[in-house]
């Protein structure tokens, strides 16, 4: 199957174009489609893989250069969030955020980069807060896990 198939434009005077929908495009050359990748789910691939690495290796360069650019804080999970004359990068790793956050669960081991109300630190609960019907007090939200702690275990 060729281009020509898919989009016809006419010139003159009939000027009338046809165009396929993205996902005719975008299906493999085997079911009659051209096989151009989806742009929009590899983008969102990438940005996946962008915010994997922020949680996982926060010393790579581009991570250090966002961290700074940016000044999220640097826990086992970072808080994005938008910010002023962001770049496109950020935008899109705030976009997705969601996605990576909402699919992750944790040992919090000593508690020292877990925060108790706002991290997703059990398996299938967003966050603490999230259950609670009062707001936490601003001091007591980036409370870390060890805090509610003592030698003998929970408090």
């Amino acid at each position: 199957m060729n281009l020509k198939s898919f989009a016809k434009i006419s010139f003159g005077n009939n000027k009338k174009i046809h165009l396929i929908s993205w996902d005719t495009i975008s299906k493999p050359k085997e079911h009659e489609g051209l096989g151009l990748r989806n742009i929009k789910l590899l983008n969102q691939a990438y940005f996946l893989m962008l915010g994997w690495t922020m949680i996982h290796d926060q010393s790579t360069s581009w991570i250090r250069i966002l961290h700074v650019k940016y000044n999220y804080e640097a826990s086992s999970v970072p808080h994005v969030s938008n910010a002023s004359k962001s770049s496109h990068i950020w935008k899109g790793l705030v976009q997705i955020w969601h996605f990576v956050t909402s699919n992750l669960a944790w040992s919090i081991n000593n508690g020292h980069l877990t925060h108790f109300w706002l991290d997703s630190w059990i398996p299938r609960i967003n966050s603490f807060q999230s259950m609670i019907a009062y707001a936490i007090h601003s001091r007591e939200a980036n409370f870390h896990a060890f805090a509610y702690t003592s030698l003998k275990g929970w408090c």
